[in-house]
């Protein structure tokens, strides 16, 4: 019976790994940029870092974000932040 229920669970981990939907383009950690536009008036331009992956919302990833010049932090969608090269 045990034997059974890991097996079932390593079948479901290679199943969620393998990817049948939607994957996040961005890593938590990595650094993004915002596209200027409609959607963040008003923004600090520079560097953001993605803080959590958050659940697809209308078809688009969602993160959570946030910059050293901000006391808050954003929630944007994938199609309005891009990556940024990696500092040294």
């Amino acid at each position: 019976m045990q034997f059974d229920v890991l097996k079932r669970f390593r079948t479901l981990g290679k199943t969620i790994r393998q990817g049948s939907g939607p994957r996040h383009k961005f890593i938590v950690g990595q650094a993004v940029g915002l596209v200027p536009g409609h959607a963040f008036r008003g923004v600090v331009s520079g560097r953001y870092r993605v803080l959590e992956l958050l659940p697809f919302a209308d078809g688009s990833a969602l993160y959570r974000i946030s910059s050293p010049e901000e006391l808050f932090e954003r929630i944007a969608r994938e199609y309005d932040i891009f990556g940024l090269p990696h500092r040294a």
